[in-house]
């Protein structure tokens, strides 16, 4: 009857419009000689899936730009920095969302990691076996429960969150084990202060790219011990 045909013709012209959004639908591998990412061209992302084994300092971008298209640096998929040995540290855009499991696994020499207030998901394991681990900065505004540092001595390094969230990473697993919990403070700097026997080896802005002084705005302070200060200017 004329009711069967009108919902046969209604679910074909679905299935057809389906099959068409899905065909526009891309991912394309790229690589920007430092880094290489899965291309999503209809939602306009990118997810970092592959990096150098001989890295060193990272700093991840925030944005991509493939044929004059624009694409949003949003997660670290996993396994993506598995067994960077030479991988000292890692500093990630505000665009992430999610790091992937394993992420940093056996990342050996990997001594300080900054982790923006953007990401929601810790994959399993994502700092497993970071043997060198000094300093973490975690911005996430509530503790994030979660196996995320099997083999790593967490215990003897320092981690600095968010002053409100400084009671919820205390009371959390696996976070609360940290050797020592501070609070981030913002400093304002005219001339940067170092402490100890430490220096100042290098000062990057947030696109990634190395600069001869600070500048005004947020700058990211790589020190000689390994450590690295995100200060205001």
């Amino acid at each position: 009857n004329m009711k069967r045909i009108f919902t046969l013709r209604f679910m074909l012209i679905s299935l057809f419009a389906a099959m068409g959004m899905a065909m526009n639908a891309e991912t394309i591998r790229y690589t920007d000689g430092r880094f290489m990412y899965n291309l999503d061209t209809e939602t306009k992302t990118a997810a970092l899936y592959e990096c150098s084994c001989y890295a060193t300092e990272v700093i991840i971008p925030e944005s991509v730009t493939y044929y004059d298209v624009t694409y949003s640096v949003t997660s670290l998929g996993d396994k993506c920095f598995y067994g960077c040995r030479a991988l000292t540290s890692i500093t990630i855009p505000s665009s992430v969302t999610s790091l992937g499991d394993w992420c940093f696994y056996n990342c050996s020499s990997l001594t300080s990691i900054d982790i923006p207030s953007s990401v929601t998901s810790l994959g399993e394991g994502c700092f497993a076996y970071c043997s060198s681990l000094k300093t973490m900065t975690c911005e996430i505004p509530t503790a994030i429960e979660g196996a995320f540092f099997s083999g790593t001595p967490f215990y003897d390094a320092t981690l600095y969150v968010p002053e409100s969230s400084l009671d919820s990473y205390k009371a959390t697993s696996p976070w609360s084990s940290f050797g020592t919990i501070l609070t981030i403070s913002p400093e304002g700097i005219g001339e940067i202060a170092t402490d100890g026997d430490a220096s100042i080896d290098a000062i990057y802005n947030l696109e990634g790219k190395r600069c001869n002084g600070s500048a005004r705005g947020l700058n990211i302070i790589r020190m000689s011990d390994g450590t690295t200060r995100k200060v205001l200017k």
